[in-house]
């Protein structure tokens, strides 16, 4: 039973793709300000924790273009 919902988890998945995509670049984009306000915490500069917390997440819009 378990690969019926793998199945029907892709198969929504390839139906409605751009809407996926949206919710993980806004998943991801949450993530990301997450981290900026934990590294402004730890006393870095807004532009220093935006720039690490980018750096922590990996090329983003690579990511984005290999889906």
């Amino acid at each position: 039973m378990q690969w019926f919902n793998i199945l029907k988890a892709r198969l929504v998945a390839l139906l409605r793709r751009e809407s996926v995509l949206h919710d993980i670049d806004a998943e991801l984009r949450s993530h990301v300000e997450i981290a900026t306000e934990e590294n402004i915490r730890r006393g870095l500069s807004p532009n220093e924790a935006r720039a690490l917390a980018l750096k922590s997440f990996g090329n983003l819009s690579r990511q984005r273009e290999l889906d």
